[in-house]
């Protein structure tokens, strides 16, 4: 199942990419000095990890995957069945909503692995025309559909699966009539680029396919990676296995409360904790492992000076890199890292299909 993968420097997309020219102020700064220090101060506190084990897992790459035909059929029925249009979501939000059905023969979560889609281009406007931004990546749903029948005396059972997909439209002000034309991008991975990572990896160099990381730090149920080598907009995915190749999954909230109820050591405000990664810059990072539970005001001491330097700078990102290094990324797993994989799909059959947007 894909990761969700939580980027804590949020700013970088939220604030300064909507608005790239934006100047970087005073303001920005002291939300930015508190967000960086909050973000990355209980990266080093003691953890009580709850884990649940799957031992039905099996990695991505060794699983059967379908024929090529049987995926190039899929595709070409999730297409031609396809249907787009903008309508409201929730809390005022308004979305691309991309529905369709196709046959698709596997079973459990292989389809969630496989298929990707994305919005490759977009050119939608409001009734002022003016044009709106649609984010590229969405929000997927599957489901399945059954038609059953008599047809030439024969009885017939037919299942196909179900897309839903949305895609939040970012500036949602006058969201009403958009009319325009989307470009969706549809695929299914056929193989993968993966890389083990255990404890003895530390401070080394590896390979996945032609790319290097730098594996900068592990301990307890965490793993520091330099990504640095790797294209900007790659999709990495990761899972922790233990030694004989389980899957530790975190427990959901609903069985840590039930554990809580057997096992009365567990305190009552005991909760379930999410794996997912976050990006740390290195500057920051080393700090932190040199002054392991500092203080606000002793980390403000620390960065208040690189980061006042970049006061009136109109690409915050990219001077901000300047000043507090290259950003490392910052895994989180459910239970101790024993065998993590690192690992980024590779798309094997695609194809870009155009969507009518009407009033």
């Amino acid at each position: 199942m894909k990761q969700l993968m939580i980027c804590i420097l949020v700013f970088w997309t939220c604030q300064i990419g909507a608005q790239e020219q934006e100047v970087f102020d005073q303001e920005m700064l002291e939300f930015y000095k508190a967000l960086l220090y909050g973000t990355t101060k209980d990266v080093f506190a003691t953890q009580e990890l709850y884990t649940s084990i799957d031992s039905s897992y099996r990695l991505a790459w060794e699983n059967d995957s379908p024929k090529r035909g049987q995926l190039q059929q899929s595709l070409d029925s999730l297409i031609q069945h396809s249907s787009a249009k903008v309508e409201a979501g929730s809390f005022g939000s308004w979305v691309v909503k991309l529905e369709s059905e196709f046959p698709f023969a596997e079973s459990g979560n292989a389809l969630m692995d496989m298929l990707h889609v994305r919005i490759s281009d977009s050119r939608l406007y409001d009734l002022q025309g003016k044009e709106k931004e649609v984010q590229r990546e969405g929000f997927l749903g599957f489901g399945s559909s059954f038609q059953t029948g008599i047809a030439h005396g024969e009885s017939y059972h037919k299942t196909k699966r179900t897309l839903n997909a949305s895609f939040p439209i970012k500036d949602t002000k006058d969201s009403k009539g958009i009319t325009g034309n989307l470009y969706f991008l549809v695929g299914f991975v056929t193989n993968y680029l993966w890389v083990r990572i255990g404890p003895e990896d530390k401070g080394k160099t590896l390979r996945m396919g032609n790319y290097e990381i730098d594996v900068v730090d592990l301990f307890d149920n965490k793993l520091v990676l330099n990504l640095d080598n790797l294209p900007e907009d790659v999709e990495l995915q990761f899972v922790n296995l233990n030694a004989e190749g389980e899957r530790i999954s975190p427990m959901s909230q609903l069985e840590l409360e039930q554990l809580k109820i057997k096992d009365s050591s567990i305190s009552v405000d005991a909760t379930a904790r999410f794996e997912g990664s976050q990006t740390v810059y290195s500057a920051i990072y080393h700090w932190q492992v040199a002054n392991k539970g500092a203080s606000f005001e002793a980390f403000e001491a620390a960065f208040q000076a690189p980061l006042s330097s970049v006061l009136g700078s109109k690409k915050p990102i990219e001077d901000l890199k300047k000043v507090l290094g290259s950003p490392y990324r910052l895994y989180q797993c459910a239970g101790a890292i024993e065998n993590f994989y690192l690992y980024m799909p590779i798309l094997g059959i695609e194809k870009r299909f155009k969507k009518e947007i009407g009033p």
